[in-house]
């Protein structure tokens, strides 16, 4: 199963990528993508408003957004983050095991294959059956297309890359291996810290649409409710203001979204 990065996906997809390793979304996640936009975004075009049919257009488009935009990246994202770390337990797992000068390459290899889940195991199953019933060509060539499935992952593919010299001409010192292990598990580490970072960038803003909201609130009791109708709400100019304010929120949400949820974990860079 490839994905590409900008694809929207399908919903069988999007189940099957939420169900790779073990932890298929619930119902209520489900519905948790499609109800919290749609409240957050009715109930902010009915302050603005106060039009029972734009609160329910823009909730509708809130919906929308919630299901065809960020569900499909939050389960993306959360697949290539555990993608990656079955990627670096394989790295960590073949390396220790191969320091033991004693334990030939298959069995080292069909080890690690025991402990990987999700698509890198099917993919190492393949790889094995090669190992085992073919000619050096076709082992050369099986190692070319794993590491084609990974090669956005630089430090995955070096890994690959000299694993499958070490079984075409024979076990050599894994010092290299040990190297690339070791920039991969940096990177791993960058990317925990990244996404950390990201959670807090959240709560932040966060904050500020609490602050445009209460700022909204702030202009409605400068005058009482039915003055802030009457007079702006349902004025044109009060229309025009607020689409084009209420444009710009959904503008800063999207942009946003598009970083938050672009983590880009196998590009990374120390």
């Amino acid at each position: 199963m490839k994905f590409r990065k900008k694809k929207l996906y399908s919903l069988e997809e999007i189940r099957a990528m939420s169900k790779a390793f073990g932890q298929p979304l619930q119902k209520r996640e489900y519905a948790k993508f499609i109800l919290t936009p749609f409240i957050c975004f009715a109930g902010f075009a009915y302050l603005l408003f106060h039009y029972w049919w734009v609160a329910l257009i823009c909730g509708l488009i809130g919906g929308s957004y919630g299901w065809f935009y960020q569900l499909r990246r939050k389960v993306k994202n959360d697949y290539e983050k555990e993608a990656f770390q079955e990627r670096n337990n394989f790295l960590n797992n073949m390396t220790q095991l191969l320091t033991n000068d004693d334990m030939p390459l298959v069995e080292a290899f069909s080890t690690c294959i025991k402990y990987a889940e999700g698509e890198l195991k099917r993919k190492l199953i393949d790889l094995e059956i090669t190992l085992v019933d073919s000619d050096e060509k076709e082992v050369v060539e099986a190692f070319k297309s794993l590491r084609r499935a990974y090669k956005n992952d630089v430090q995955f593919d070096q890994y690959i890359e000299q694993l499958g010299i070490m079984f075409v001409e024979g076990r050599t010192s894994i010092l290299t291996l040990k190297d690339t292990k070791d920039y991969h598990n940096k990177v791993l580490l960058k990317q925990q810290r990244f996404i950390e970072d990201k959670k807090q960038h959240k709560k932040d803003f966060r904050t500020m649409i609490l602050y445009s909201i209460g700022f909204i609130v702030g202009i409605m009791l400068s005058f009482t409710l039915k003055k802030y109708v009457d007079i702006y709400a349902h004025a044109l100019v009060g229309m025009i203001a607020n689409t084009v304010y209420l444009s710009i929120i959904f503008y800063v949400y999207h942009q946003f979204n598009q970083r938050y949820f672009d983590d880009a974990v196998t590009e990374v860079r120390i």
